[in-house]
């Protein structure tokens, strides 16, 4: 006999029993037990009793619990079996979901958050703004395991055609860090783009403008002596072309790394070009052995700013000058094109090169990296003495040139004594 709603809710378990069945057409029966009352199904499949759940009552009416029965016995029929059918589904369904929720932006926010740790504060900033800017407004909502090679393409393509090789470059090769991280994560199977290189025109490099002939070298160095912007820039001007440090090492100059009375500035690994490799080899530093002309600068301007920790503080006092205050000055005074603060390196090489210095030791004070990995672990202080005499001849040099004196090279003299 068939069930009604009505018999359903009004039914209860005999007292002298810990279960009861009710039973409906086509087999459905509903199991009342002290804990609910649940729909289910008993079929034999491959010659193995199985039964088959529809859910609970009422959560699956009696219509509903009918109509998933009808299904199960069409499948059943068509040589199907119900429940493994059901789970295959629900797996499905579950793998669908977690692919619809693993958007690129979601992973790509994981796989920022585990580099955090490797990366300067500076450079983490950088990635979010080309991830935020030329990234996830495309891609971001797609899930990783249906993005395609293509639509990494368009985006690379995109910024190319704005003329930002280097950018679009840089975000290439972040998507496919993002990309191998899902990979490794098991979100996807392969990742959907490889090294597209075809994509990008050949580059050539630009030199960084340098100023290399002594009569102009004079110049400049007479315009930033003069330079009537604010102290802490006046002195940044006038040492930098005495050390001819990166720009990140010369503006993260703290007074606990430069020794004024060994004449002695030690430039930490986390600090330089390298400090990828600084917690790896924290030893890798790299010595700049001070003139009496970089000490007095620096003697002075101890006195304004050697309560902080670094020499060259911001207007705040918070944190340092910028990437482009040494540039932007130049530009003030007219070398826009013709002088960059990473230029005082080439005007320095190619200026003691001339002179006859030992280029190998030149290189050593440009802190140049040697290919060769044993050589690089042991060349820190290499040639420490004759760094030390050239370090002054240039500061001498460059003294010169700004007074307009007839300048003598020693750097012959130097070089056969080596």
């Amino acid at each position: 006999m068939a069930l009604t709603d009505r018999a359903i809710k009004t039914a209860k378990i005999p007292n002298d029993k810990k279960q009861a069945k009710l039973h409906d057409m086509d087999g459905l029966y509903l199991l009342l037990n002290a804990s609910g009352k649940y729909w289910r199904w008993c079929y034999t499949y491959n010659n193995k009793r199985k039964t088959m759940a529809y859910g609970t009552y009422p959560a699956v009416s009696l219509k509903e619990a009918r109509e998933k029965n009808t299904q199960a016995h069409k499948l059943h029929h068509d040589g199907v079996d119900p429940s493994q059918h059901k789970k295959l589904k629900k797996q499905q369904a579950k793998e669908k979901e977690q692919l619809t929720a693993n958007t690129f932006e979601a992973v790509a926010m994981q796989w920022y958050q585990i580099q955090l740790t490797r990366w300067t504060e500076k450079h983490a900033k950088t990635i979010n703004s080309r991830l935020n800017s030329h990234v996830f407004p495309f891609i971001g909502s797609v899930p990783v395991g249906q993005l395609t090679r293509q639509q990494v393409i368009n985006i690379i393509k995109s910024v190319i055609d704005k003329g930002t090789i280097e950018a679009a470059k840089r975000i290439a090769q972040i998507c496919r860090q993002v990309l191998e991280y899902a990979c490794d994560s098991g979100y996807i199977n392969a990742v959907p783009m490889g090294n597209m290189k075809s994509l990008f025109p050949d580059h050539v490099a630009k030199p960084m403008p340098a100023i290399l002939e002594p009569h102009k070298i004079g110049d400049l160095m007479r315009r930033m002596h003069g330079y009537q912007g604010t102290y802490i820039v006046k002195m940044a001007l006038n040492l930098l072309p005495y050390v001819f440090l990166r720009s990140t090492e010369f503006r993260l100059a703290r007074w606990k790394d430069i020794d004024l009375d060994a004449a002695l500035w030690t430039i930490p690994a986390k600090d330089r070009k390298q400090r990828k490799s600084a917690k790896e080899n924290p030893d890798n530093v790299h010595l700049v052995p001070l003139s009496t002309q970089a000490i007095k600068i620096l003697t002075e301007l101890k006195v304004f700013t050697g309560h902080q920790a670094h020499a060259f503080p911001s207007r705040s006092g918070k944190a340092i000058i910028s990437e482009n205050t040494i540039n932007k000055a130049l530009h003030n005074m007219g070398f826009k094109g013709k002088q960059v603060g990473h230029g005082f390196r080439a005007m320095f090489r190619t200026s003691m090169i001339e002179q006859g210095f030992n280029e190998k030791v030149l290189e050593r004070q440009l802190a140049h990296v040697e290919k060769n990995k044993t050589i690089r672990a042991y060349d820190r202080a290499e040639h420490m003495e004759e760094r030390t005499k050239i370090m002054q001849h240039w500061a001498n040099y460059l003294d010169a040139l700004r007074d307009g004196a007839t300048v003598v090279s020693i750097g012959r003299a130097l070089a056969n004594k080596a």
